[in-house]
């Protein structure tokens, strides 16, 4: 079984590389926030499915269209990664002057789809622009080294997609999730608050 799904993948990887490119980011987008909310919900049957669903129509209108041309773009501008020359090159396009706007446009896409609202995109990107991006810094640029290094361009996306699972887990935390959780601890707060202060009701 498992087998003839990977033959399939490849098939259809070979002969419509666009479209399954596109639909392997999206569901990894979408395993991602998942995850990122069954960890801090601890209840499969309370997600929001909304924002997942944000997060699948992001990957499918922006983030997976995106990526694929990233790639063959800095593909076809440096040809293949034959020395670490080639590979510098192609690091500092995707990382210093890709990645920062193209992490700007992303948190634009959400917060669009999921407030529906121009005015809610600048304040969501003062609040956590930067720290996306030092999260970025931090995880993105050794998954490419070996990207471009070691896979072929036509698995390129598949690669990239398998490490943003991890990815996405901790973007849907940083950008909704985190909130999510202290809400919960805020609540638990409230309370333990409103039992101490019943009348006749003693702490511990």
């Amino acid at each position: 079984m498992g087998f003839n799904l990977v033959r399939l993948y490849k098939h259809f990887l070979h002969r419509r590389p666009f479209i399954t490119n596109v639909l392997t980011s999206t569901t990894f987008m979408v395993g991602g926030d998942v995850i990122s909310q069954t960890i801090v919900l601890q209840d499969i049957t309370a997600i929001d499915l909304r924002q997942t669903t944000t997060f699948a129509i992001a990957g499918l209108i922006f983030v997976g269209p995106a990526v694929r041309g990233c790639l063959v773009a800095i593909d076809k501008m440096f040809g293949p990664t034959s020395n670490i020359k080639v590979l510098s090159k192609k690091l500092f396009v995707d990382q210093i002057l890709i990645a920062p706007v193209f992490l700007v446009c992303y948190i634009s896409v959400l917060t669009l789809l999921k407030t529906m609202s121009f005015q809610e995109v600048m304040p969501e990107l003062k609040k956590n622009y930067l720290n996306v991006l030092s999260m970025n810094y931090k995880f993105w640029p050794v998954v490419q080294m070996l990207n471009y290094y070691f896979v072929p361009l036509t698995y390129r996306v598949l690669f990239g997609s398998s490490a943003s699972l991890i990815w996405n887990t901790l973007f849907s935390y940083r950008l909704y999730n985190k909130r999510k959780l202290m809400q919960k601890f805020d609540d638990f707060l409230t309370e333990e608050r409103e039992q101490i202060e019943r009348p006749g009701v003693k702490s511990g």
